[in-house]
């Protein structure tokens, strides 16, 4: 492993239905910028979450360093706040949930109605659907919602306004964010969003997203 010893280190976490494959993009504008990028994978769908928990921590465990950070996608983000919640880990550091439906999310309830839903969700439809609502001590995280409403949303029904094709913009607010900022992309286009991912890099550094202009552009 290539250990940069003065910058950070940053796990990267996909979301439901997807693989560390979707990161590439947050992977090689952070290793431009000499970050230690780790991706980790999990199975949401087929393993337990408890499973999922405890092999995330075993993979923080295993990373030479205080300080980690995390930038995670949709239900990767669900999985960090759960991570904290439970092993409350003694190393410190930041986090980004990207379009994670931090407050619930009504489009797994409305799949959860139908059997084909069900078992696209697997072990994630529990999860999905249970709103995060305690503070997380010791960590700062920040939330980043999409209002570019291309996606499911098309054939399950309308969502609240705004949304981004999958989660409405208030489903990733909670009142504990450290801070929270609205784009104009999709659900899956937020993976690929210059400025979300300069965001995401500016909360690292500095604990706050930029609302004039990112300085990571």
């Amino acid at each position: 492993m290539d250990i940069k010893h003065n910058k950070p280190h940053i796990i990267l976490i996909h979301g439901l239905w997807m693989s560390p494959l979707f990161l590439l993009y947050y992977y090689r504008r952070l290793k431009n910028l000499n970050y230690n990028v780790h991706l980790f994978s999990y199975s949401p769908t087929m393993n337990s979450w408890d499973k999922n928990l405890r092999r995330l921590n075993a993979f923080i465990e295993n990373i030479p360093h205080q300080h980690v950070h995390f930038i995670a996608h949709s239900l990767g983000g669900l999985l960090i706040c759960d991570y904290l919640q439970k092993y409350t880990p003694d190393k410190k550091g930041r986090a980004i949930v990207l379009a994670s439906p931090i407050a619930g999310s009504s489009t797994a309830k409305r799949l959860s109605r139908y059997y084909l839903g069900r078992k696209l969700l697997g072990n994630a439809r529990e999860i999905l659907c249970k709103p995060r609502f305690s503070a997380i001590s010791n960590w700062e995280i920040a939330s980043i919602a999409g209002t570019w409403g291309l996606g499911i949303s098309r054939i399950l029904g309308k969502l609240p306004q705004p949304h981004d094709g999958a989660i409405s913009v208030s489903e990733t607010k909670r009142a504990w964010l450290t801070d929270h900022l609205v784009l104009p992309v999709s659900h899956s286009g937020i993976l690929i969003s210059s400025k979300a991912a300069s965001q995401s890099i500016n909360f690292i550094e500095h604990g706050t997203f930029h609302k004039d202009k990112p300085r990571y552009l």
